[in-house]
């Protein structure tokens, strides 16, 4: 799994708002959005999104302590921490994140909480569901191929979410717009969850 660092401070939606502002001021005149950050947002490489609550994290990290999240669907674990760091004069956190596969935890003194979750389904185009998460795309390898569907046409199918199905089945507005946040392949336009830069 790739760690991808991410400066958090202490005022973390506050610093989050900061980083839209400069994002819509470098893309010109675009509508400001504030993002409530309810949920910290994880794609496993099953196809399930798993979703922690953000103050759970803020409070490990606050603590210098650290989250294991096992995905139930498929045993996939990794760990969610921060170093304290210090940034234009003001205290805050690189946020880390690192797979434990094939990895024994021999000290759980640094663990704060272990959340065990089956994670969300992220419906797709083949009427199936994803069963795999790589390089930002969702794919459903499960769901049989129809007779009346070209390969071409099905490679595609395989490859795109329905993003009204997984709305719909997700059904909570907090999780859906944290989860529009990242940029993952999903095409979020036309829905109230579409952000400027998705």
């Amino acid at each position: 799994m790739v760690s991808i660092g991410l400066r958090i401070f202490v005022n973390e939606i506050e610093c989050y708002n900061k980083l839209i502002k400069k994002i819509h001021k470098l893309r010109g005149d675009l509508k400001m959005e504030k993002v409530n950050i309810k949920y910290e947002v994880y794609f496993c490489i099953c196809g399930r999104v798993h979703f922690v609550d953000s103050e759970k994290l803020n409070d490990a990290i606050v603590n210098e302590k650290e989250i294991l999240i096992v995905c139930n669907n498929c045993g996939n674990s990794f760990v969610e921490g921060a170093d304290k760091e210090e940034y234009n004069g003001e205290e805050g956190y690189m946020m880390y994140s690192r797979s434990m596969r094939d990895t024994e935890i021999n000290d759980t003194s640094k663990i704060d909480n272990i959340v065990f979750t089956p994670g969300e389904k992220v419906r797709m185009m083949t009427g199936g569901e994803a069963t795999s998460y790589v390089g930002n795309t969702f794919i459903d390898w499960e769901t049989k191929k129809p007779d009346n569907i070209t390969l071409k046409e099905w490679e595609k199918m395989r490859e795109t979410v329905d993003i009204e199905r997984t709305i719909n089945w997700i059904s909570d507005d907090n999780k859906l717009s944290n989860m529009s946040n990242y940029v993952t392949g999903i095409d979020w336009k036309g829905t109230k969850f579409e952000k400027a830069w998705s």
